[in-house]
């Protein structure tokens, strides 16, 4: 998509990218070409699109770039929780489970959203750290990376929860 190789990114100017990407390959305007043309642009639109969804969010992206290099896939597949996290997930599950109203879990909701604009951050600062060759940087990258997916799937288990509430 032509941008810079970071975590850092302009969510503004990638969908701006991707909307010029598009508007050049969208298989619509290859509707008179030949079937190679079709099926080229057809291919291209959808790496546009992979790439577009991969790079706007944080996690994916964060996952995507780690990968980029075989030391940040090896720290990725090998990453362990710390103790630490380890008691925070227990904490934040005994509160997922002790949840009885909506207030509760936007209560909840609020504080892991919170949690993952932090997580931004120090993704943001540790790959910064990576990208200047701070030796170790890529495992702690891999740990931020497995902590956010643990919050992401409670973020998500609250909002189905909360959902399952108002139903009933």
């Amino acid at each position: 998509m032509g941008l810079k190789r970071a975590f850092s990114l302009d969510v503004g100017g990638l969908e701006k990218k991707h909307e010029i990407i598009q508007a050049q390959t969208h298989p619509d305007r290859y509707v008179n070409a030949t079937g190679a043309d079709q099926q080229a642009a057809l291919q291209l639109s959808s790496y546009a699109n992979d790439a577009y969804e991969t790079l706007k969010d944080p996690l994916r992206r964060a996952v995507y770039l780690l990968e980029l290099s075989e030391s940040g896939a090896n720290a990725l597949e090998s990453s362990k929780a710390s103790g630490e996290f380890l008691m925070q997930q227990i904490e934040l599950r005994e509160r997922l489970d002790d949840l009885n109203t909506e207030l509760g879990c936007q209560a909840l909701l609020r504080d892991l959203e919170n949690t993952v604009t932090d997580y931004c951050s120090d993704l943001e600062a540790l790959f910064d750290q990576y990208d200047n060759g701070m030796s170790g940087a890529h495992y702690s990258i891999a740990e931020k990376i497995q902590e956010y997916r643990f919050i992401n799937k409670l973020i998500f288990e609250t909002k189905k929860y909360r959902d399952h509430i108002l139903v009933v």
